[in-house]
């Protein structure tokens, strides 16, 4: 094949196709022929995984989305308790009420409700509850067996819990409660960059055929392109903070997605460990996605610092001082042992474990100093009820907990996949010539953004 055969030049034949570069990501193909892993991967598995994710298509750079809140909590606070009579007058603590829309209704508590108090064993019962003052809501509670001291056990601080109700003979419709929503605006954040070349570079290229037969071709240095690309999209899903008043140095606005590591630092579960992930560590992350009515399935990101110290306390565990491992010479290979396990079982929970080299790589978020490079990530894997009343009608009414948004474009002939756009100008573009300047530019753009829903089932785990 000669040179006339470039993909853009005066007399190019179809015989080859202008491979695309981010097929890097998602195509095994390019793995099949060239064999090179880009060691660039976090939230990609989000594009590849059935099941794990959808992508929900928006029209305005600034989106919004309702969040399901946990209307149904049923622990409070006392903040005060006063003596009224044979009752006791317990004002909620703020947290655990507030007004909707000039009712009530978003207080758990109603008429009729029991509670039990802090020493589990104690239990009243609520006559009436007022809510005249707003973040003030009281309920009235009357002793349900004389022989118990309510007083003893309401103390200020303390926590009860509204666990059911007592209905008389004949009794009417308790009061209603609003299901409560967070509204969260998200925006797109948009990334470029470009591969440049000049004619003589354009004798540096790859031919490769895959194995259905089709050829392409490969220009050097796209590759270098597309990697760098592709880390800035996926750096900015995971540790960009929402840009408030941003412009560029003419004055344009800059909008920035809001990344998950910063929204897990707001909403989410937060807890360190020490030396190393061992399995007490771990089951105190358990806990604490348990006080959240967490899933049980869970994708855990880590940099490959992370599982050298699993792989450690996985050979300490294994050890267990009954000689049931051992480190001398290996006699034949039958005795050679895997420690890359992907699973950690523990009960109904399961932590499927996904290595992410950017938190680890030292020229990225790896970098000496930096948090990333001994932090584990949980990412559960269920799906939640979509309440937003303004949702498209082939919208699903359950939705993945994580996914990725992209705009809805409308026809554009330059976009791939639906997640970026790439088009190419100069005088040996493909397929026609924008100018007359004898190069090949290579144009990638991406308007990026990632919805989280049911934050506070997010955790991350830091080294100390």
């Amino acid at each position: 094949m000669n040179d006339r055969n470039f993909l853009g030049a005066a007399q190019a034949t179809p015989s080859y196709a202008l491979f695309n570069p981010m097929d890097l990501y998602a195509d095994e193909e390019y793995q099949k022929a060239v064999r090179t892993v880009p060691y660039m991967s976090s939230l990609s598995w989000l594009r590849n995984i059935k099941g794990r994710h959808s992508k929900r298509r928006v029209k305005r750079s600034e989106y919004s989305f309702f969040e399901e809140g946990q209307f149904m909590k049923a622990a409070a606070t006392i903040a005060s308790i006063t003596p009224n009579g044979a009752k006791f007058d317990i004002v909620l603590h703020v947290d655990n009420h507030m007004d909707v829309a000039g009712t009530d209704d978003g207080s758990f508590p109603v008429e009729n409700q029991t509670v039990m108090f802090q020493d589990g064993k104690t239990v009243g019962y609520v006559e009436s509850k007022t809510s005249t003052t707003p973040g003030a809501h009281m309920v009235t509670v009357k002793k349900l067996n004389s022989s118990q001291d309510i007083a003893a056990v309401a103390l200020p601080g303390t926590t009860m819990v509204f666990y059911s109700n007592a209905q008389p003979a004949r009794s009417s419709q308790t009061q209603s409660r609003i299901p409560l929503f967070e509204k969260i605006t998200n925006k797109f954040q948009i990334v470029r960059e470009k591969f440049d070349t000049e004619d003589v570079e354009l004798q540096n290229q790859l031919r490769f055929t895959t194995s259905s037969g089709q050829s392409y071709m490969w220009y050097k240095g796209i590759e270098d392109t597309a990697q760098r690309f592709e880390y800035q999209k996926e750096a900015a899903l995971l540790v960009m903070p929402p840009s408030a008043s941003l412009t560029d140095k003419n004055g344009k606005g800059v909008q920035t997605d809001y990344g998950m590591l910063n929204q897990i630092d707001q909403n989410g579960i937060n807890l360190e460990y020490f030396n190393s992930p061992e399995g007490a560590a771990f089951d105190e992350v358990m806990m604490a996605l348990d006080n959240n009515y967490a899933e049980k399935s869970y994708i855990v990101g880590h940099g490959f610092n992370v599982m050298l110290k699993l792989k450690d306390w996985l050979v300490k565990f294994a050890q267990g001082g009954t000689g049931n491992i051992s480190f001398s010479a290996f006699e034949n290979e039958g005795q050679a042992i895997r420690l890359n396990f992907k699973a950690y079982l523990v009960g109904a929970y399961e932590f499927y474990f996904q290595q992410w080299d950017i938190l680890s790589h030292k020229d990225t978020l790896g970098a000496p100093g930096l948090p990333f490079r001994h932090k584990m990530i949980f990412i559960p894997t269920g799906k939640t009820r979509n309440p937003d009343p303004n949702k498209a009608a082939d919208m699903p009414d359950y939705e993945p907990y994580l996914q990725l948004v992209s705009p809805v474009w409308g026809y554009h002939p330059n976009i791939v996949k639906d997640d970026y756009l790439m088009w190419e100008t100069g005088a040996l573009g493909a397929p026609n010539p924008t100018n007359d300047i004898l190069e090949k530019v290579v144009h990638f753009a991406a308007y990026v953004s990632l919805e989280m829903r049911c934050r506070h089932k997010f955790a991350q785990f830091d080294m100390a």
